[in-house]
């Protein structure tokens, strides 16, 4: 018997495999219309027939409405998803397997956004969902990359989220000022994202910045804000932009490894660039510089390109 087992389970072992990898997309039982419509719509254009061969879909149209992502678990292989005019107003994922990537694009309707207990959710990424508000995640291991371009966030709940390494929020200048979409949160902590590399705030009304220990930052970017002071203790940091803002004083002694500095269009009188020797490109236009300040940068000759009148 014993003898008889050991040949037996391999076979039988060799049978399952083969069955789990004839799945057919058309054999899935799916509890949501509007996912089962999307993956069939993509499977007939690309001429899949089998579960293995989907590894994204765009979901797109009008009528799309979305209450959760359960059935995306049914396809161990895609892992990326976008999600284009969906007319829903609360989108959650929670308990994703296999899902990386996550696009939002013009979801006019989209307020609030929860994503929870998705251990393969990398990237998230939300373009020109103007009243997106709310943003909540957590129970994200591998979380790299969020992104939210063009939306009137006022809530972003992402402190648990401590492997990030790119951030994002930002309008651009156009729609800021034409279509009135712009972010009222004017408090930013982000202590905790000791991962952070790259780090974007534009055009939201931001008047307190905290990034104590943030030791891995190497790119900070914060345009059209109503930022004051500014803590910069950051000693990687290589590329540093504040522009546009209302900043009246900044100390750079810490930031000693920027390569790379524009500061124009704020309201500094006075700045000291001596510990910055590593500077290759410095732009300071549009600032209320001091004569002693014009004569000091006057000076300065270990500044490839230094512009400042």
């Amino acid at each position: 018997m014993k003898y008889l087992y050991s040949i037996s389970l391999p076979f039988l072992l060799w049978g399952c495999g083969e069955s789990e990898k004839e799945l057919l997309i058309k054999d899935v039982s799916f509890s949501s219309y509007t996912i089962e419509t999307c993956i069939k719509e993509r499977a007939e254009i690309e001429g899949f027939t089998k579960v293995e061969e989907m590894t994204e879909v765009l979901c797109k149209g009008s009528g799309l409405d979305f209450g959760n992502f359960e059935d995306f678990n049914q396809f161990p292989n895609l892992t990326g998803v976008a999600l284009h005019s969906i007319e829903t107003t609360n989108v959650e994922i929670a308990d994703n397997l296999y899902i990386e990537e996550l696009w939002v694009v013009s979801a006019e309707n989209l307020s609030t956004f929860r994503a929870s207990n998705s251990p393969n959710l990398k990237i998230i990424k939300f373009l020109n969902s103007n009243n997106l508000s709310h943003v909540a995640l957590e129970q994200l291991p591998n979380m790299s990359d969020l992104s939210i371009r063009d939306a009137r966030i006022e809530v972003l709940d992402i402190a648990a989220i401590d492997s990030l390494e790119y951030l994002e929020v930002a309008t651009d200048a156009a729609t800021a000022n034409i279509r009135n979409v712009t972010s009222p949160i004017d408090y930013i902590d982000l202590t905790t994202h000791v991962n952070l590399k790259e780090l974007n705030l534009s055009y939201i009304s931001l008047e307190t910045l905290l990034l104590d220990g943030l030791d891995n930052l190497t790119h900070l970017f914060v345009v059209g804000t109503d930022l004051q002071f500014v803590d910069l203790n950051l000693k990687n940091l290589e590329r540093l932009e504040l522009i546009s803002n209302k900043l009246e004083a900044i100390d750079l002694s810490l930031v000693p490894n920027i390569e790379y500095l524009n500061l124009a269009e704020n309201n500094l009188t006075n700045i000291n660039l001596d510990m910055n020797t590593k500077l290759e490109y410095a732009r300071l236009i549009a600032n209320p510089l001091s004569d002693q300040t014009i004569a000091y940068l006057n000076t300065i000759d270990w500044i490839e390109e230094l512009i400042f009148n």
